[in-house]
């Protein structure tokens, strides 16, 4: 049974320790072996299958389910900001409406490191889980607002200017794997 990180492994030590259950004996009640026992409780996630992982959390008396689900919502996930004013996302000028490519990081955070705003994982239209691009490879929307307001300059000058503030401000080294969608300079698309 694949199922991630070894989390679940360490969990279910954790409780037979706590029970006073040793691996022979939980080995014995779930018909395995103690070393398939030892495997998963250190991480091997395939070392008992399915049935086997089920049959020993009844053992334990551990809600499986509720491990599963923590350890999902535990995961890195990729995620972008959608403030336009957040540094991370580069403006780009498309005839008059500035666009932007969002700033991608693979992280469990909830807020932008840059701005503070939330960092989202799906798609605001259509729930799909996002991918580096200007917009939802699923349904076209934008991942982050165009912007149409850059009153007293063209949209070219606007973007530029922005674009090289933003460069600026997000030089920083951020602890996040940045993840780019677009090749460097030039407009994306």
């Amino acid at each position: 049974m694949e199922i991630g990180t070894g989390l679940i492994g360490r969990r279910f030590r954790q409780k037979r320790r706590e029970l006073g259950i040793t691996q022979n004996i939980a080995a014995q009640r779930v018909r395995t072996s103690q070393s398939q026992v030892s495997a998963f409780e250190n991480g091997n996630d395939k070392a008992l299958s399915r049935t086997k992982v089920e049959a020993l959390a009844k053992l334990l008396g551990v809600d499986l389910e509720e491990l599963l689900s923590r350890q999902i919502q535990d995961r890195p996930a990729l995620k972008c900001c959608t403030n336009p004013e957040c540094p991370g996302n580069m403006p780009f000028a498309r005839a008059s409406v500035i666009v932007f490519q969002p700033r991608f990081v693979k992280t469990n955070e909830s807020h932008c490191r840059l701005c503070g705003e939330p960092l989202v994982a799906e798609c605001a239209n259509c729930h799909a889980a996002i991918q580096p691009g200007l917009h939802c490879g699923l349904c076209g929307a934008e991942f982050v607002e165009p912007k149409t307001d850059f009153t007293g300059e063209s949209s070219e000058a606007w973007a530029a200017r922005v674009r090289s503030a933003n460069q600026a401000a997000a030089s920083f080294p951020q602890p996040a794997v940045l993840l780019r969608s677009d090749t460097g300079g030039g407009s994306p698309d």
